[in-house]
């Protein structure tokens, strides 16, 4: 046989889909010097069901049933293709450390699905490898980075030393729209599991219905500030909630949530706590090490803080710069405030605000771009088949 490259119809037919092209191709599957015309029609299913890609990482490594629930979870309606880059081994507490003095192992494990990669390395290294231009998932990037379910709480100034914070915060700095996402307390059962899981997903399936399908600035290849980064006060901004949702979608907060195994099924929009670890460092003879603590609270906690949020049973959904002080990109306070204001359904008001406009502009530009891509496709496939066909001709008069 000639061409018998299914494989390959069926990769086209991914990245037909993958572009948002809504329309049936016509696929000219060639056997022997005979062709036959088969109807595929998932790219129209998949490109009008609004298609989106998701990176998934985690600091607790590649096989965390928290994560690979999670993933499951996402790829179950069919309108979502997950791609997970989590490190090798566990990475808790690391922090946004870089590996910068060797090189690092990429492994893809089949036997967990397809697109699941581990890299021997943190999950802020996992975050630039994916997404830096020439990484893994950079071409098309993804929609939406989730990092996490973390498997344990990351409230407070914790969040300084979470690994799965930072992997959500790296993915932000590439200019990807970003969460960070965690399971608190110790009880890791799948039914625990399963509450973290339904939880984020009600927040990644809101964030995935008002984000566009491509982040506005990938990497950041244009070093640019945007508008909500230069105003100074809430009277030059127009529409307070339009510009939080585009200081997310730049990657310039970061949302950092965290549910209790008891989730009373409500969410709330929070601040961090202010604690302090207490009776950290045990000794044994020569040995040293960070043994259980005491965590005392500030008696001053807002009833709106994360911690004291999680232990009364809701979900704490806190918004967080991604730059640090005085960095041109940082997000203005008044901003950030407006970020954390409540809906009436307990995620951020922005999300409610928002939705109807940006719905319906997207579906407008995304119904144009995908009647146009479906008609040069259809063009490409006629001129393919007719001069294919023209071959196969000649060279049987041969």
């Amino acid at each position: 046989t000639w061409f018998t490259h299914q494989e390959i119809l069926h990769e086209l037919i991914n990245k037909v889909a993958m572009r948002g092209t809504a329309c049936f191709v016509e696929v000219v599957l060639l056997r022997s010097w005979v062709s036959s015309r088969q109807f595929i029609r998932p790219a129209a299913s998949w490109a009008m069901g609004r298609w989106r890609r998701v990176l998934l990482t985690n600091d607790d490594g590649y096989a965390s049933p928290a994560l690979l629930n999670l993933r499951e979870a996402l790829e179950k309606g069919g309108k979502v293709e997950t791609t997970v880059v989590a490190p090798n081994s566990n990475q808790s507490a690391c922090g946004q450390r870089l590996t910068l003095a060797g090189r690092m192992d990429l492994t893809s494990h089949c036997e967990i699905g397809e697109r699941v990669y581990s890299i021997t390395g943190s999950p802020s290294d996992c975050a630039i490898l994916a997404l830096d231009p020439g990484g893994i998932v950079h071409d098309p990037p993804p929609t939406l980075v989730v990092s996490g379910i973390n498997l344990g709480s990351n409230m407070s100034h914790d969040v300084l030393y979470s690994g799965t914070f930072a992997g959500a915060r790296q993915a932000a700095m590439l200019g990807y729209p970003a969460i960070a996402t965690s399971l608190t307390g110790s009880d890791f059962s799948e039914k625990c599991l399963a509450v973290a899981v339904d939880a984020t997903m009600s927040i990644t399936n809101r964030l995935l219905e008002l984000l566009p399908v491509h982040p506005e600035n990938p990497s950041r290849k244009e070093l640019k500030r945007q508008p909500h980064n230069m105003y100074s006060n809430s009277s030059e901004c127009e529409d307070i909630n339009m510009a939080v949702f585009h200081a997310f979608r730049c990657g310039d907060i970061v949302l950092n949530v965290n549910t209790p195994c008891k989730w009373s099924g409500n969410f709330q929009c929070t601040s961090l706590a202010a604690i302090a670890y207490r009776d950290t460092v045990q000794r044994d003879n020569h040995e040293m090490w960070l043994g259980e603590v005491c965590v005392e609270l500030l008696k001053e906690n807002s009833k709106s803080s994360d911690v004291l949020v999680t232990a009364a049973g809701d979900c704490s959904i806190t918004t967080l710069q991604t730059w640090p002080e005085s960095h041109p990109f940082r997000v203005p306070d008044f901003l950030l405030e407006a970020a954390r204001i409540q809906g009436p359904n307990g995620l951020p008001a922005w999300m409610s605000e928002v939705a109807a406009s940006v719905s319906s502009e997207q579906a407008d530009v995304q119904w144009r771009q995908s009647s146009d891509a479906g008609y040069f496709l259809i063009f490409v496939f006629v001129i393919a088949e007719k001069t294919l066909s023209g071959m196969f001709f000649l060279l049987q008069r041969r």
